[in-house]
């Protein structure tokens, strides 16, 4: 069903993430306006941090390092074209990061983020730059598949990037793409991070029912002693 539906999708060209059953839920901030390379995270420590381009080697922005990749989708990147058109945010490394892009696989698609382990809080953010004559102005969706954030193609001149969380629910995380009236999906770049200072954010649970009667017991004698003072 769920790849009918994304056929379905790429036929009428509809902005439609088919519903997932193996993704955990993103909540994803605002997107935002790409412009140097402090906007890639440095929360906690990184899973995997990949540039979409046919360019061999890695690249360092901001501290990280990202590995050059074409593989993910079913066409292959075009190193020969400059996705920036030219213009430059003044760093190199950012434009490294934001020239070069990979697409294919229709208008709906999805890949897996993998190495995670369930329970672990990530973060994920993914960027989307194409200031091409072209192309500029085109609106990227990414998600899990039920809710998920647009990305601009050349909003504030550099294209936008945005951030999200999730807790895995298993090894692997699905990450789905909707091209909004164009043929294939793009995606210019993604990073996945541990996130372990929100993660003790998660262990706040509901005490263990021994602790609940220690606790209930502590509170009716400090009662008692009250009653009796």
């Amino acid at each position: 069903m769920i790849f009918r539906l994304i056929k379905l999708c790429a036929t009428i060209g509809a902005i439609c993430i088919p519903m997932i059953v193996h993704a955990a839920p993103i909540t994803w901030d605002t997107a935002q306006d790409s412009s140097g390379s402090g906007d890639v995270s440095t929360n906690g420590s990184v899973v995997e941090a990949v540039n979409l381009t046919s360019a061999a080697g890695t690249i360092i922005v901001n501290g990280v390092e990202f590995t050059n990749s074409d593989s993910i989708f079913p066409n292959s990147a075009r190193p020969e074209i400059d996705f920036l058109a030219g213009e430059t945010t003044g760093d190199s490394d950012y434009d490294a990061l934001l020239e070069g892009l990979d697409y294919g696989g229709g208008a709906s698609f999805s890949f897996d983020l993998e190495n995670l382990v369930v329970g672990v809080l990530y973060e994920i953010q993914v960027w989307f730059a194409d200031l091409r004559d072209c192309c500029s102005g085109r609106n990227m969706y990414y998600g899990d598949g039920v809710t998920s954030v647009m990305l601009n193609a050349s909003a504030g001149g550099f294209g936008q990037y945005a951030i999200g969380s999730f807790v895995a629910d298993s090894t692997g995380q699905a990450l789905y793409l909707q091209a909004d009236g164009f043929p294939n999906v793009h995606l210019t770049a993604y990073q996945v991070r541990t996130v372990p200072q929100l993660q003790t954010l998660q262990v706040h649970t509901v005490p263990e029912p021994g602790t609940l009667f220690l606790l209930g017991l502590g509170l009716a004698g400090m009662g008692l002693y009250r009653r009796n003072h």
